[in-house]
């Protein structure tokens, strides 16, 4: 923001075009020009708030859903977890959506399918 009043207040006061203004600060003219119309129409320089983004695709009552699937059956991978929502509740989602949604409910992600213990592994054991 200090710089911001800075270029508005120096090109006010010394008569510079935008070339010279922003020359001076080493900021681009379009900057400069882009400061000076936010000034103009809001009287403020202050940046535009930002957007919150896109609305998350799982409400709480699907993420709850997903936390109940993660209990029943703790080793499905999240492409299971994904295809299993798909089958019981009609809800088409991504893998990385799944991904985002088990980090929300703070819970491991699982990549790849579980195996049957080795046979040899048996053999060996005490």
């Amino acid at each position: 923001m200090d710089l911001r009043k800075r270029v508005v207040e120096a090109r006010r006061e010394y008569g510079w075009t935008y070339a010279q203004t922003a020359l001076f600060f080493s900021i681009g003219i379009a900057t400069v020009n882009r400061w000076f119309r936010r000034e103009r129409e809001t009287g403020s320089v202050a940046p535009r708030a930002r957007g919150k983004g896109p609305k998350p695709m799982l409400d709480e009552e699907k993420l709850r859903w997903i936390g109940e699937l993660v209990k029943e059956k703790p080793d499905r991978t999240i492409a299971q977890l994904v295809d299993v929502l798909r089958e019981r509740r009609t809800v088409s989602i991504s893998t990385s959506t799944m991904s985002r949604a088990l980090e929300r409910l703070s819970l491991s992600r699982k990549k790849k399918p579980s195996r049957p213990p080795s046979v040899n592994a048996r053999m060996f054991s005490n």
